[in-house]
C-alpha cells in the first residue's frame, strides 16, 4: 500500500484508497517481495525534497549506505515515520532520543550483540544536509544531451581522479586569480582503452561572473604550437624530412607571410628536433609549406577536427602557429593517438556493454569507431614518438652526469620561454616517474595554455598525475 502510495501520489480519500488497493494487488502480482522493497527504499520520504535511503545516505552522512553504521542505520530507518518531524539538522536531538530507544529494543530483542548496541548507543548525532555530490556537471549535462531516453548512463568517469582533478584544477585557478585566470578546464583519458577517466569543463561550475557553465572541453581555441609534433611527424611519414635534417632559422618571407620566433631571434641552422624542442616557428612554417596546407588539414579533418574541417579552405601557414581553431577534446584525442602508433578512434565516455549475440548466420555487428579513417601508421609517427624523448635543457643540471640524476625526457613542442607569454601553448611534465613523459600507452601528456593572464601560469599538473597510463590535456 505504501509503495502505491508512494508511486501515486493522490489525496486521502475513500476512491483514491481504494485505487491504492488495487495497484498494490498489481504489485504483488508482478513483482517480488525483493523488488517491492527495492522500490520502497527508493521512494521512502526522509523531510523536504530528500528521497530515498541512498539520497538520505549521501546527503546527511556524505556515504553510502554500505557503509553505514549500526547507528546511522537505525537513524535513518525510524525518520520515514516522521519525516517531518524527525528532521536531520534540525530536530537532532528528538532523532537521538528515538534512535537509542529503537537500539534498546533491538537490544532486548537479541537481534544484535550487546557490545554492537552499547556501541552504537554511544555515537554521537551531529549531522546536518550537505549538498548534493556534483563531480563533472558538465560532462553529465552532456551525456543527457546526448542520450535522452536512458534512465541510467553510465560514465567511464573515476571518482577518485574526478575528485582530485576538480580539486587541482580549483586550487590552481584560485593561485593564479591576481594574474586574471579565472577558469581551466582538463581532460584525463586512458592511453589503452580511450576511456575518459576525469572530465573538468571549468574549475567552478557555479562561477556565473567567470562563466563557468560554459564547457572548456569543447571550446573551441587556438591550438598554439600543439600541432607542431603532428606537422614533423606527417612529414617524415611523407619523407620529406629525418630528425636530423637541418634547416634554416632565418627570417623568411613565405609569399608575404613573415613568422617571427616566439623571442624574435633566428638560430641560423638548426636540426628538426631542435627545431621541435624549442619550438621554432620559423622551421614549422617552412615544413608545411613543403608539406602543403591541405595534406595537413586533411589529416586533421580525419583525426575528427571539426573547425578545422569547416574552415580548412580559408587556411593558411599560419595554422600550424595557432591560426586554426581546435577544442581540448579533439587535442587529447590526437596525443593519445600518437601514443598509439597513429591509430585513431574516438573517445569513450561511457563505460562498454558486453556485446550482444548475434543472430545465427548474421556474424558480429559492425562497430562504427572501427571504420574511422587512421592516422598515418608509418615511420613518420614512430620517428616522430622519439622525436619528444629530448632532454630539457632547463631541467638537466651541467653535472648530472656526477650527480647520477636522471635524464629528464619529456615532450615540448613549446619551448619554456614560451609559457611567459600569453595565449600560447605551455607544456607540464607528467609521467608514472616524476620528471620522465614518453609517447607509449603506459604514459600520460599535459599539456596546457593561458589565456587572459600578463604571464602564463606554470603547469596545472605536476610530476604527478591520477593514472600512469592517461593523456591529460588541460587548458587554461
Amino acid at each position: 500500500m505504501q509503495v502505491a502510495r508512494m508511486l501515486e501520489p493522490k489525496q486521502r480519500t475513500f476512491g483514491n484508497k481504494l485505487l491504492e488497493m488495487l495497484r498494490a494487488t498489481q504489485l504483488e502480482a508482478h513483482y517480488s517481495k525483493a523488488e517491492i522493497l527495492q522500490l520502497y527504499l527508493n521512494l521512502v520520504p526522509y523531510g523536504g525534497n530528500v528521497e530515498g535511503v541512498k539520497s538520505a545516505a549521501l546527503l546527511y552522512f556524505q556515504q553510502p549506505p554500505d557503509y553505514l553504521s549500526l547507528a546511522q542505520t537505525v537513524t535513518l530507518a525510524i525518520i520515514p515515520n516522521r519525516p517531518r518531524g524527525l528532521v536531520l539538522g534540525k530536530n537532532n536531538a528528538a532523532v537521538l532520543q528515538e534512535r537509542n530507544r529503537w537500539l534498546r529494543r533491538f537490544g532486548a530483542a537479541g537481534l544484535f550483540t550487546q557490545q554492537d548496541i552499547a556501541d552504537a548507543l554511544l555515537e554521537p548525532l551531529e549531522v546536518q544536509r550537505h549538498a548534493a555530490p556534483t563531480l563533472a556537471p558538465h560532462l553529465a549535462r552532456r551525456l543527457v544531451r546526448q542520450f535522452p531516453g536512458e534512465a541510467i548512463i553510465r560514465s567511464s568517469v573515476q571518482r577518485n581522479k574526478q575528485s582530485k582533478a576538480e580539486d587541482l584544477t580549483r586550487n590552481y585557478v584560485r593561485r593564479l586569480y591576481e594574474l586574471g585566470i579565472t577558469q581551466a578546464s582538463v581532460l584525463v583519458v586512458n592511453n589503452r582503452t580511450r576511456q575518459v577517466e576525469a572530465y573538468v569543463g571549468s574549475a567552478d561550475f557555479h562561477g556565473f561572473s567567470s562563466q563557468g557553465q560554459n564547457d572548456g572541453i569543447v571550446a573551441v581555441r587556438s591550438p598554439g604550437s600543439t600541432l607542431k609534433p603532428f606537422l614533423y611527424a606527417l612529414a617524415m611519414d611523407r619523407g620529406l624530412v629525418t630528425p636530423k635534417l637541418v634547416l634554416p632559422d632565418v627570417p623568411t618571407n613565405f609569399q608575404g607571410y613573415r613568422p617571427e620566433n616566439f623571442d624574435k631571434h633566428c638560430n641560423g641552422e638548426v636540426t628538426l628536433e631542435r627545431a621541435l624542442a624549442y619550438s621554432l616557428n620559423i622551421p614549422a612554417v617552412r615544413v608545411l609549406n613543403e608539406l602543403g596546407v591541405p595534406t595537413f588539414t586533411d589529416k586533421l579533418r580525419q583525426a575528427g577536427f571539426q573547425n578545422v574541417t569547416r574552415n580548412r579552405a580559408n587556411l593558411g601557414l599560419s595554422s600550424i602557429l595557432g591560426g586554426c581553431g581546435a577544442s581540448l577534446e579533439e587535442l587529447t584525442n590526437l596525443y593519445v593517438t600518437l601514443a598509439n602508433d597513429g591509430r585513431y578512434r574516438e573517445l569513450q565516455y561511457r563505460l562498454p556493454h558486453p556485446p550482444a549475440p548475434s543472430p545465427p548466420g548474421k556474424g558480429v555487428p559492425n562497430d562504427s569507431r572501427q571504420n574511422t579513417p587512421p592516422l598515418p601508421e608509418g615511420r613518420g609517427w614512430g620517428v616522430g614518438s622519439r622525436l619528444f624523448l629530448l632532454p630539457q635543457p632547463s631541467l638537466l643540471p651541467i653535472s648530472w652526469r656526477s650527480l647520477r640524476a636522471p635524464i629528464c625526457r619529456w615532450v615540448q613542442p613549446v619551448a619554456s620561454a614560451c609559457q611567459k607569454l600569453p595565449g600560447k601553448p605551455a607544456l607540464a611534465t607528467a609521467a608514472a616517474t616524476p620528471g620522465a613523459l614518453a609517447t607509449t600507452s603506459s604514459t600520460p601528456w599535459a599539456c596546457g595554455w593561458a589565456t587572459s593572464a600578463a604571464t602564463a601560469a606554470p603547469p596545472l599538473l605536476g610530476p604527478k598525475l591520477p593514472h600512469p597510463c592517461c593523456s591529460m590535456y588541460s587548458m587554461i
